[in-house]
């Protein structure tokens, strides 16, 4: 497929030990500055491909221009339907979003230390390939910065983010500063007010449509109440967070959560350790890099990486540790039992 649409220097990854000319290498942040992070084993498929950004576009290009013929042009992009009816963004390999109301075809792509991005404007003509060797890169954000630049050049007769938006008081802003957290998937985002404006953080703007309603990028946030607020995305899927209350626990109570911890769905156990007066949690059968839980919310944790999604500690009837379950968005509540208060050999 690649050889007749000129992509020259894409291939798979079918031997990871191969030395590949002008390969870059990947990274990831720790907590002593930037480590080696390759993927080791052979794939193909997802995480399996070496590509330029070069090759990437001529592949979009073929993609817009049909020339892969109309039954997989077509198929790449249907929607998947829900039993119920309801469309959702992903397709077949692709998203199918809205970005600034415009028609975002896309898909990142994030393996080891490396990241990705390639998407596409189809009214606009505008295709982005953006590769990254830093596993801390949001190509997402980059990708929307470079599209950015752009799009508004693309739309004379339109401007981005023209759709009517409200003043708030301050005293509305106020209100829903917080910390939130949303379960299943273990996400947080924390509301600030900022230059007369909510945000995520220090970035992203939620521009108010009403006092309780406001678009972030395509999705909508819904506040319900003070305490609460729904994340609804342009295809109808909604996710629930709750205000919760910034912990900081003593040394203390984090000596409570060390120990050995197994699962019998994945037939693993992992160690939860002290090191630098922080937790770190890290698999008992192989040496790797550890994921550092820094303390979101009375008893639960942040994973660092922040992809590596979260885990909520649970506690029997004796206010001992029991357990903890680990929150991803792409694996719901995985349970993990507390089988021993020691550390064990790692």
């Amino acid at each position: 497929m690649f050889v007749p649409l000129g992509m020259k220097q894409t291939q798979w990854r079918d031997d990871f030990t191969r030395i590949v000319k002008g390969r870059a290498i990947a990274y990831v942040l720790g907590k002593d500055g930037y480590r080696q992070q390759m993927p080791f084993e052979n794939a193909y498929g997802n995480g399996g491909l070496l590509t330029t950004v070069d090759d990437l576009l001529r592949w979009d290009q073929a993609l817009s221009a049909g020339e892969l013929g109309k039954f997989v042009t077509e198929e790449l992009q249907r929607q998947t339907l829900l039993n119920g009816g309801r469309p959702i963004a992903y397709a077949r390999g692709l998203f199918v979003q809205s970005y600034h109301g415009l028609r975002e075809v896309s898909h990142s792509g994030a393996t080891a230390g490396y990241r990705a991005w390639l998407g596409r404007y189809p009214q606009q003509n505008l295709s982005i390939a953006l590769l990254c060797n830093a596993g801390d890169a949001d190509v997402v954000r980059l990708a929307h910065s470079v599209a950015d630049l752009f799009l508004p050049k693309l739309m004379p007769k339109q401007a981005l983010g023209s759709a009517p938006t409200l003043s708030l008081s301050p005293e509305q802003l106020t209100e829903h500063v917080g910390l939130y957290f949303g379960l299943p998937t273990g996400s947080a985002l924390q509301v600030t007010a900022l230059d007369g404006s909510l945000r995520v953080g220090a970035g992203a703007v939620l521009v108010a449509q009403s006092p309780d309603a406001f678009t972030l990028g395509s999705s909508t946030v819904r506040f319900t109440s003070r305490d609460h607020f729904n994340l609804e995305d342009d295809s109808g899927g909604i996710q629930a967070f709750d205000r919760v209350q910034p912990w900081h626990p003593t040394a203390e109570q984090l000596t409570a959560f060390v120990g050995r911890y197994a699962s019998d769905e994945t037939l693993s156990t992992w160690v939860v350790s002290i090191t630098g007066g922080k937790l770190e949690l890290v698999p008992l059968d192989r040496r790797t890099t550890p994921l550092t839980l820094t303390p979101v919310y009375e008893n639960t944790f942040w994973l660092e990486p922040r992809t590596t999604g979260a885990v909520g500690f649970s506690f029997d009837s004796h206010r001992q540790v029991s357990g903890f379950d680990w929150h991803t968005p792409r694996v719901y509540s995985l349970h993990f039992v507390r089988i021993s208060a020691d550390e064990g050999p790692h």
